[in-house]
């Protein structure tokens, strides 16, 4: 997988030893799409340091922001095991208070979207969809801000 930053992930777990172009690379997945939609573009083979810069960029880049959405790539993620499951339930929940809503898009990867939805629920509630294309997963969110 190509970071937007072009550095080329490995089909392996990242962390917790990144090399400075590892870590410039993961933080390159979280970006502002537009002024209030942030974009996590997910790495390959998920782990719980990886995340943790993850998070962290989301921070960042919602510092100043009382409400924003996050749209979520997983077209080239894989299921994740269950301590990163366990975080990113945990991790979306701590945002829940000003996340209004996820748009989240796989492609056609149907065991990701399971888990997508597995995840997000008992973090989100009916706060996140899922789809298959970026496209769907933007227009969900817009309709969602129409209804805040």
């Amino acid at each position: 997988m190509k970071a937007p930053n072009g550095f080329v992930f490995e089909k392996r777990q990242y962390g917790p030893d990144f090399t400075d172009e590892e870590n410039a690379a993961l933080k390159s997945c979280i970006y502002k799409y537009n002024e209030d939609i942030i974009c996590f573009k997910e790495v390959p083979k998920q782990s719980v340091s990886q995340l943790h810069i993850f998070f962290e960029r989301i921070k960042e880049e919602t510092k100043d922001l009382e409400a924003y959405f996050v749209l979520v790539d997983l077209t080239e993620a894989t299921p994740p095991p269950s301590d990163v499951r366990q975080f990113l339930s945990k991790k979306f929940s701590e945002l829940a208070p000003n996340l209004k809503y996820s748009g989240v898009f796989t492609g056609k990867f149907f065991l990701m979207n399971i888990a997508a939805k597995f995840i997000l629920s008992g973090a989100l509630g009916d706060k996140f969809s899922v789809h298959k294309t970026k496209e769907e997963a933007l227009s969900a969110i817009k309709n969602a801000k129409r209804n805040i």
